[in-house]
């Protein structure tokens, strides 16, 4: 979504009392508050169980850019999910 809509979202889910789950990817947002998966619910740790990788896809809007979350290692069933947040975030976000 664009930034103005991310911004009116904002203000609803405030209103509301609903915790946004938003991304910034590229000039975009992506609001994983209603979907997504369960990577949405992941904490920060430094010993951490996935990785964060940006991808360009074929066929969107230029300067979308997709966020992914892979498993570094076997993830038990149960366990907290984790990544690192040290990757390029837009200081204006």
């Amino acid at each position: 979504m664009t930034s103005k809509k991310y911004e009116k979202r904002t203000r609803e889910y405030k209103k509301s009392k609903t915790f946004p789950y938003v991304y910034k990817a590229g000039p975009f947002f992506i609001d994983a508050t209603d979907r997504g998966n369960a990577a949405k619910y992941a904490h920060y740790a430094c010993d951490f169980n996935m990785r964060t990788e940006k991808w360009q896809l074929d066929g969107k809007l230029d300067g979308f850019v997709a966020l992914g979350f892979f498993a570094g290692r076997q993830i038990e069933k149960g366990e907290e999910l984790t990544i690192d947040y040290n990757y390029d975030v837009d200081d204006k976000f």
